[in-house]
């Protein structure tokens, strides 16, 4: 398209392209008249030359521009510039639609989606291509559909069914393929006449999307994805009760079953059951397996407790709490969790004993043992169990991969590790499987080895790292998690070690942290433990059908959690886990910067991160994590000792950033899914105001000295 930045169409100055279709481009430009930024769709000339194309695009712009809703990105009115001829509308700052997300955050979204899509349809304006590419959710947590009436191309030409086409025809033309692949309604796919009912199947397939993280229907080209949506059944196991009859409802293939009006989205939602008092975790009916003890080092204050599973779940026994005997000069690692053996009978944990070592808890009682030759790296260690519960295997303090015997205390050497491994699990058969902080999982043989690649990072879900796998019963299937950078799109995984290269693995839940499997007996199922927004659940699980069963349970009890990594472990017959987040405190202080001499605290302890004082130096603001990991903003007054929290809101908000004249503080806030700017008065007056948003994460180091600049990381 002939336009450059500083050209003209009308009072529409051009400042950067924004997107580029088979349908036209998009451009950022600035309404001269009004003095706002606008975006400006520019039809292709071959369609601009067409009269009655040109005059259906003025017509379905005068109707959109007619819509005027809070949800619907408005139109401002046709922008034009010699044979050039585009519709100007409002330019929606935030990100596109995207999952897995929680349930009452989808709830939220599709109420603002169907209050756009009612809007529409009572004024008879049909969308035909509604999908997350077209949705916008403002840092504010509005949602703004986009391109109603608008058809466009994902990109020319392509088979890729990300990038399907949107194919131009009349609103209800029969033999045309309108909308994009993957969200189009089976009439749509079979070039069918078309109503609002099209757009009631992509809403059930866009929800589906956004709750679970995985696209509904696929293939490796166009026509393999239309026929997925004309001929499969969908399988809507993954999704939560709540959501699974209003998908169900809206994805009836035949239009005349379909949910009718999509004002009545609401009235399809279940209530999903009310968990038991105690969580129903099947176990042997053994007694408890050590009695509470006494010593010096409770965990830095952070306590350990077990739970048995108990052959009825009428009543949790209650958490026993004991302490750990340490060795003299020794200290409990505060960023790691214990880890139990598959036999039961003992904890692996990291601790500090001239060095940080690998310690061994017996759980018939004594004091914990050091194993003085294993030398663990800094970071959390990937501490795990080989099957006969003979052998630890860890991170060692150089670049390897290592195992030792805790009877013997000796070490040998597995292979060379490409970086920190986060976790790792070691089947019968002898072949290990560790994660990563940075790629998929790697595998290789127990007896030491050359480590492959084994799993391959989802672009599509924005995955960054693979972590924490554990094998199922079996030896061959294993669970693992899947985290991107910022952990919004995590969730639990399983796969085989006998998939072929690129197989695609089976989504088991979304969750915030690695799962822990905990068999039964009699070849009954077995239970799944994960987090859900701070809790740790307890759900039936099949390892042979690998499917979720029932409703998840609470189960009793606070968990402590380091870096997003919940400190528990869990076998057969109990729960060990660590409570709490003392060990993760620690206390800002002053230094004197030409001796290093600490000349006084700062402020109370907490968990605190980044932090940032002000230039005149009366104030310091810094990141502090509460007991449940969530980070916020605070200013702390360096003269009196008083703190004010400046952030506020359910997302995290961290690296904060002063302004010249101390008045202002930059920091960043995690707006789905990516890190945006926000900047606030110091003394937190008025409201927070987005600084620009980007397509990164960015996070502000410091202002210019004339305020009109921010240095930001991405």
């Amino acid at each position: 398209m002939p336009l450059s930045p500083g050209e003209k169409l009308g009072p529409y100055e051009i400042l950067t392209p924004l997107g580029k279709g088979g349908m036209g481009e998009v451009f950022r430009a600035r309404d001269t008249q009004l003095d706002r930024e606008a975006a400006i769709k520019v039809l292709p000339v071959s369609l601009a030359r067409d009269p009655e194309r040109l005059s259906r695009f003025e017509r379905e712009a005068r109707i959109l521009a007619s819509l005027n809703h809070p949800n619907i990105a408005q139109v401002y009115g046709i922008a034009e510039g010699g044979s050039i001829r585009g519709i100007a509308m409002e330019l929606v700052p935030g990100a596109n639609l995207a999952g897995p997300l929680p349930v009452e955050t989808v709830i939220d979204y599709a109420g603002q989606i169907a209050s756009a899509l009612e809007a529409a349809h009572e004024r008879g304006v049909v969308h035909r291509d509604l999908k997350p590419a077209n949705v916008i959710v403002r840092p504010d947590g509005v949602v703004k559909v986009l391109d109603f009436g608008l058809a466009r191309l994902g990109g020319p030409e392509s088979e890729d069914p990300d990038n399907s086409p949107t194919l131009m025809a009349s609103p209800t033309q029969a033999g045309i393929i309108l909308g994009t692949a993957a969200y189009m309604s089976p009439e749509q796919a079979r070039g069918k006449v078309v109503d609002k009912r099209a757009d009631i199947w992509a809403f059930g397939v866009v929800l589906y999307e956004i709750v679970t993280g995985q696209r509904l229907f696929s293939g490796e080209t166009v026509t393999d994805v239309l026929a997925s949506v004309v001929k499969d059944v969908p399988d809507l196991s993954p999704v939560p009760v709540k959501l699974r009859r209003l998908i169900a409802k809206c994805l009836e293939k035949d239009p005349r079953k379909r949910l009718r009006d999509i004002g009545d989205w609401r009235e399809l939602l279940d209530s999903e059951p009310a968990p038991p008092v105690a969580a129903a975790v099947s176990g042997r009916k053994s007694g408890l397996l050590w009695q509470t003890t006494t010593a010096a080092a409770l965990l830095i204050a952070a306590g350990i407790a077990a739970v048995h599973f108990r052959e009825k779940p009428a009543a949790l026994p209650s958490p026993i709490r004991f302490q750990i005997q340490l060795p003299e000069n020794a200290s409990f690692e505060a960023s790691t969790a214990v880890v139990l053996s598959p036999d039961g009978r003992h904890v692996a944990f990291a601790g500090k004993s001239n060095g940080l070592h690998i310690f061994i808890q017996d759980l018939d009682g004594g004091p914990a043992r050091v194993l003085t030759n294993t030398v663990i790296g800094p970071q959390l260690p990937p501490v795990f169990w080989s099957p006969d519960s003979r052998y630890v295997a860890y991170s060692a303090n150089s670049p390897r991969l290592s195992k030792v015997d805790v009877s013997s205390g000796a070490v040998q050497d597995i292979c060379e590790k490409p970086g920190p491994p986060v976790g790792g699990a070691w089947n019968e058969a002898g072949t290990i499987i560790f994660g990563s902080t940075n790629g998929g999982l790697m595998r290789v043989p127990a007896t030491g080895g050359n480590p492959t690649p084994f799993t391959k990072l989802d672009s599509f879900r924005g995955e960054r790292f693979h972590q924490l796998p554990q094998f199922l019963p079996d030896g061959k299937h294993f669970l693992y998690f899947a985290g991107n950078a910022d952990y919004t799109r995590s969730a639990e995984f399983v796969a085989s070690i006998d998939d072929a290269p690129g197989a695609k693995p089976r989504l088991i839940v979304n969750t915030e942290d690695g799962a822990s499997f905990v068999p039964a007996d009699d070849g009954k199922p077995g239970w799944l433990l994960y987090l859900r927004e701070g809790t740790l659940m307890a759900q039936p699980f099949d390892p042979e059908k690998l499917v979720l069963a029932g409703t998840p349970s609470p189960l009793p009890m606070k968990l402590g959690v380091s870096f997003n990594t919940a400190l528990f472990a869990a076998s057969r017959d109990l729960i060990v886990y660590r409570t709490g987040t003392a060990g993760r405190q620690n206390q800002m202080a002053w230094f004197d910067a030409k001796t290093g001499r600490n000349v006084g605290s700062v402020g109370e302890p907490g968990f605190i991160t980044t932090m940032a004082v002000s230039g005149d130096e009366t104030h310091a603001a810094y990141t502090k994590e509460d007991e449940n990991g969530h980070s916020d903003i605070w200013v702390l007054d360096l003269a009196r000792g008083a703190s004010i929290r400046l952030s506020s809101g359910p997302a995290d908000s961290a690296y904060p950033a002063w302004s010249s004249d101390s008045t202002e503080i930059a920091f960043s806030r995690l707006v789905v899914g990516t890190w945006q700017v926000f900047r606030k008065r110091a003394d937190g007056s008025g409201a927070e105001q987005p600084v620009r948003k980007t397509s990164a994460s960015a996070r502000p180091t410091s202002w210019s000295p004339d305020g009109k600049f921010l240095l930001v990381d991405t």
